[in-house]
């Protein structure tokens, strides 16, 4: 049986999360140092989503959360080696971790599970790069517990070639 108060402490630091992934990332992987541009992704990925959040709740929006409410997405430009699949992998984990099930989409009348739709140079890239970073990134997450057990990420989601899912499906409702 979950505890009221540790419940409402986790949904608000989901939301929390949600709204800040540099957060999110430094809270679950304290191991891990981002670059300067890195950082500047994450807080603009933050800025995007909470433009958009906003948005769809009927908020009031400055005139830059209006414009980045609009936007589809980020793209980095940048040279090999400097990460971009790297945090492509967190990103991936972060939105899969902030949103562990789908709202009901009162507009279009539909749920689902969350999905990440990956796209590369080609499938090698792909399953050489990305899906390897996402296989490193867990397990340089924080562990289950103080003793240095499992890292947390290895216990919650499974790993396979052409898919991340969550292992246990009761995490997907987690907050039900």
């Amino acid at each position: 049986m979950r505890n009221d108060k540790e419940l409402a402490e986790a949904r608000k630091l989901l939301s929390k999360w949600r709204r800040h992934p540099l957060q999110w990332v430094g809270d679950n992987f304290p191991g891990i140092k981002l670059s300067t541009q890195q950082r500047e992704f994450f807080a603009a990925l933050g800025d995007l989503v909470d433009a958009k959040i906003k948005r769809g709740n009927g908020e009031e929006l400055s005139e830059k959360e209006l414009e980045l409410s609009r936007k589809v997405g980020i793209s980095i430009s940048a040279g090999q080696g400097v990460g971009k699949d790297f945090i492509s992998a967190l990103a991936i984990y972060w939105f899969l971790w902030v949103n562990p099930r789908a709202e009901k989409h009162e507009k279009y009348n539909s749920q689902d599970k969350p999905r990440v739709v990956a796209t590369g140079v080609n499938a090698k890239h792909l399953r050489n790069v990305l899906w390897a970073e996402l296989s490193k990134i867990a397990m340089l997450s924080k562990c289950v517990d103080e003793a240095g057990g499992k890292p947390l990420f290895k216990e919650l989601f499974d790993w396979q070639t052409e898919k991340l899912t969550y292992k246990d499906k009761r995490y997907e409702k987690w907050f039900d």
